[in-house]
């Protein structure tokens, strides 16, 4: 077949290379642990569900990694032998015997074990000592409504000493608008530093109801005092066609980047316009 110069000199002949992995995974869910609660003479009942679950996989490695041309994240297979039990706590209300149940709370801790010792799941970056087991992970999700719903996770790892992330994030939705609040923060305990710390809000107003609605996102690094990124679109609904104009600014310390797009749909025909364009600078 055709020969192709790659780097290092190495040449690609056009022959095959196929790859053979062993794999294996389980999963063990229970014994749960539950309990309803209910006034007399109510129809509405709140049950809660204590539910431990156990996830192993397994991944072998290839002999001749270094053979595989790298085009993409499929071509990577990095070997895995890890298991990761969850303890699980869920709450669900039920309005009445005609609703289905709702799940209105849930909190989850959680924490993995590598039985590899090539692959810890930790790396001091300090001293260089490994750790097979992964940091904690807790996540609580609060759900007042189908609409309107709060999140919280963290990311613990007493191996390295401290908080290696934290994350709230929450929608509300109210008529037909809807807000979303995101705050997401790296952090590394060893240093005693921040790596990031970013608010992401988004919003979607209605203005004219069924015709004209405004949505937009915005992206703030608290850590730099920028407004990284803002993204507006606009989208006028007609009786037989839609129109869409979209804006962004994405900005960094060193770049600036604007665009634009007008962008007209015809019911039954489709894509009948779409103009884009945008500015570029760097500082």
């Amino acid at each position: 077949g055709p020969e192709v110069c790659v780097a290092g000199g190495d040449q690609l002949t056009g022959e095959t290379l196929s790859r053979q992995f062993s794999t294996a995974a389980a999963e063990v869910v229970g014994p749960s642990v539950s309990r309803v609660f209910s006034a007399p003479g109510e129809e509405r009942r709140i049950k809660h569900v204590i539910e431990p679950r156990l996830v192993y996989s397994y991944l072998g490695d290839f002999d001749d990694r270094v053979r595989v041309p790298l085009f993409d994240e499929v071509d990577t297979e990095n070997p895995t032998n890890v298991a990761r039990f969850s303890l699980v706590n869920r709450v669900l209300i039920k309005a009445s015997e005609k609703v289905a149940a709702r799940e209105i709370l849930s909190f989850e801790l959680s924490q993995g074990v590598s039985f590899d010792d090539q692959l810890p799941f930790q790396r001091s970056t300090v001293t260089g000592e490994t750790s097979s087991r992964s940091p904690l992970s807790a996540e609580l999700r609060v759900a007042l409504s189908q609409r309107t719903n709060l999140r919280v996770e963290t990311l613990y790892s007493p191996f390295l000493g401290g908080f290696l992330s934290r994350s709230i994030s929450g929608n509300v939705g109210l008529g037909q608008n809807a807000f979303g609040l995101t705050w997401y923060t790296r952090l590394s305990p060893e240093r005693g530093e921040t790596l990031s710390d970013q608010v992401g809000v988004t919003s979607s107003l209605s203005i004219v109801p069924k015709t004209l609605r405004l949505d937009a996102q915005f992206n703030y690094d608290i850590e730099t005092k920028e407004l990284q990124q803002q993204r507006y679109f606009l989208d006028w609904t007609g009786s037989c066609f839609g129109i869409r104009l979209e804006l962004r600014e994405f900005r960094t310390a060193s770049r600036r980047d604007r665009d634009y797009r007008l962008a007209v749909n015809l019911k039954s025909v489709g894509s009948f316009l779409d103009l884009n364009g945008g500015q570029r600078e760097r500082f």
